[in-house]
């Protein structure tokens, strides 16, 4: 089974068990071979913050006989976002995004409604099922912030109550 070890903004440690007698195994990142390596871990750098990785590990049984060992789908940490900043959810930055949901619903999370959005197609709705079911919205940490003013857009129905703040630690 493959393992993840650390995680930072560049880099991807992990490590798996072997199934059998194979001494040597290769890495893939997203289907592309990276190296062949003969110990059980691996240390994927110089990669990219916020981005999702599909790792995989295939054993080389001999020649031309090679099995996936394992695979993870992983993403970089986040780096602190530079102001000004906008969030439109159109592409993979919203992973940096933490949403803490203390209740099951299926109706949070990124959707298409160009009705609603303030620049390309997509939204983030929250939907908790019941109008005192908290839902948070954690944005990534942004940097140089003093003196700065924060805005968004904000739709719903006649009993959304948004509120905004500040946290030291989600």
């Amino acid at each position: 089974a493959l393992a993840i070890d650390n995680i930072t903004t560049d880099s991807i440690a992990f490590h798996w068990s072997p199934r059998g007698e194979e001494t040597e195994w290769v890495v893939n990142l997203n289907d592309s071979i990276v190296v062949t390596v003969t110990d059980t871990f691996y240390v994927a750098e110089g990669l990219t913050a916020a981005t999702s990785y599909a790792i995989s590990v295939r054993a080389v049984c001999g020649d031309g006989d090679t099995s996936f060992a394992s695979t993870a789908t992983v993403h970089t940490e986040c780096t602190d976002v530079a102001v000004p900043y906008l969030e439109d959810f159109e592409d993979e930055s919203y992973m940096c995004w933490n949403i803490l949901n203390y209740y099951t619903s299926t109706y949070t999370g990124i959707y298409s409604a160009t009705s609603y959005a303030t620049s390309g197609s997509h939204v983030y709705r929250f939907y908790p099922g019941h109008s005192n079911e908290p839902v948070f919205a954690v944005m990534p940490r942004l940097d140089a912030l003093a003196d700065k003013m924060v805005s968004f857009n904000v739709c719903g129905s006649s009993y959304v109550n948004v509120q905004v703040g500040t946290m030291a630690s989600p």
